[in-house]
């Protein structure tokens, strides 16, 4: 058994005297992990709250949802906590993973104390306690009372997604948490990103972070934040009719995502244009399956992707697509539930040709424009 280490802050008193039960932030996350080692998954779980009510166990967002050898590896390295804030009611932690080859990884963990005990907590918990909500239709978008945003971003948000329910044949009304932050690290930081990113989403809680630039000169400000946030919930949406997001293939994740709202807030048909003019290189079917190859050139092959999307919905139906993405919850799976079409060499071919007879229009606001960078 490795040896654990772990640094602990100097705590007042109080933390040890407060009544029966009571154990320190730091303490409680070694027993989090702990049970994790023994894969005690249930007994982890107790250690949360759940104010997001996920409904999906772990809560735990570093691994949700969560995957059971990647929970069984990280447990298994040696640990050292810091805590770096910490008052009567809220803690901040930094865990340090140490593999047995050297390399570390660092995840930032929160404690609060609810009925005198001492809970690990997800982020927003704690930086979004009083921040203001709007319900739109059965999205709730929260944000800071500082800021203020137009009906028309909101409109715009609900068209996007309403449309993606419409076409997918989604009809349940559960509702969808969208955190808007003004900045990249703030999404970045509420979810727990290893790197400064525009969006994110947890699918199997319905929860979506996603960046709101205040200030821009750029005259579709308003619908590239819309995009944005919508790109998202289109995850959450795939996750609740497919049973799985799409994670492990790419070319539907993104290729549905990006069908509905473009990609990092450029529209659709932008993105689908760009695929149209590179055609020749744009890679194999085949290729585009290796995710390192899939993410190499995110802006073409994302926009690739979403006329692959297209390709089948106008080729097959949108039922065919939904049965192919139920499907595909791994690239095997993929492969095996597109020989229901035809074989994936062949089925390029199709795709391609598609391609260069396919034609869009570009959005007024965005035309003759060359770079794209928000």
């Amino acid at each position: 058994m490795k040896k654990v280490t772990v640094f602990i802050a100097v705590f007042p008193m109080l933390f040890f005297s407060c009544g029966k039960g009571i154990v320190s932030p730091s303490k409680l996350l070694e027993k989090y992990y702990g049970y994790l080692k023994k894969n005690d998954i249930e007994s982890a779980n107790t250690l949360w709250h759940d104010s997001f009510e996920c409904g999906y166990k772990l809560v735990d967002w570093h691994f949700a949802p969560p995957l059971t050898d990647q929970v069984s590896l990280y447990a298994s390295y040696e640990r050292n906590v810091t805590v770096v804030r910490e008052n009567e009611n809220v803690a901040l932690m930094k865990l340090d993973l140490i593999s047995g080859e050297g390399d570390t990884l660092r995840l930032d963990y929160c404690a609060k104390k609810i009925s005198d005990r001492w809970k690990l907590v997800n982020s927003p918990e704690i930086e979004c306690a009083n921040w203001d909500s709007v319900l739109i239709g059965d999205i709730v978008v929260r944000h800071s009372p500082t800021y203020s945003y137009s009906k028309l971003f909101y409109s715009s948000l609900a068209a996007l997604y309403g449309k993606a329910k419409i076409l997918l044949g989604y009809e349940d009304g559960k509702k969808r948490q969208v955190f808007l932050v003004p900045s990249q690290a703030g999404v970045s930081f509420l979810s727990y990103s290893f790197k400064l990113i525009p969006s994110r989403s947890f699918s199997a809680c319905g929860i979506v972070f996603s960046k709101y630039t205040l200030e821009s000169r750029h005259r579709d400000m308003i619908n590239i934040n819309a995009r944005l946030a919508a790109r998202e919930l289109i995850h959450v949406v795939a996750f609740d009719i497919f049973g799985h997001d799409g994670y492990s293939v790419p070319l539907l994740r993104e290729g549905l995502a990006t069908y509905f709202c473009g990609t990092d807030g450029i529209p659709t048909e932008v993105c689908m244009s760009q695929a149209i003019n590179m055609v020749d290189s744009i890679p194999s079917l085949s290729e585009l399956l290796d995710l390192d190859v899939f993410y190499s050139h995110r802006n073409l092959y994302y926009g690739a992707a979403a006329t692959f999307i297209d390709f089948l919905v106008n080729k097959y139906g949108w039922d065919k697509l939904k049965e192919i993405y139920k499907r595909s919850s791994s690239i095997e799976d993929f492969k095996i539930s597109i020989e229901s079409i035809s074989s994936l060499d062949s089925l390029d071919v199709m795709w391609k040709n598609y391609i260069r007879g396919l034609h869009v229009e570009i959005p007024k606001t965005w035309r003759g424009m060359t770079d794209f960078e928000i």
